[in-house]
């Protein structure tokens, strides 16, 4: 056992199985999240495209500004006004 005071050098094969599991711990959250994160584009993408395809009228003269404001409660509404 250590002293107290005393620290512990990490060997190379320690930092390497260290960096592995590291490695699996993230794959795990891609992979949780990839679904989430594919259908939220698609929701984005539903709902942009008519928009640009009108220039964005209405509150965006300039055809350039989203606002998030509006888009994200109309997308949890499930695209009811």
């Amino acid at each position: 056992m250590e002293e107290e005071g005393e620290e512990h050098v990490e060997t190379p094969e320690e930092a390497q199985r260290r960096q592995i599991a590291s490695e699996k711990r993230w794959e795990k959250v891609g992979d949780r999240v990839s679904d989430a994160s594919r259908q939220l584009c698609e929701q984005l993408r539903l709902v942009l495209e008519p928009t640009l395809a009108t220039k964005l009228r209405g509150d965006f003269k300039s055809g350039k500004r989203i606002n998030l404001k509006r888009i994200v409660p109309f997308i949890a509404s499930q695209y009811k006004r």
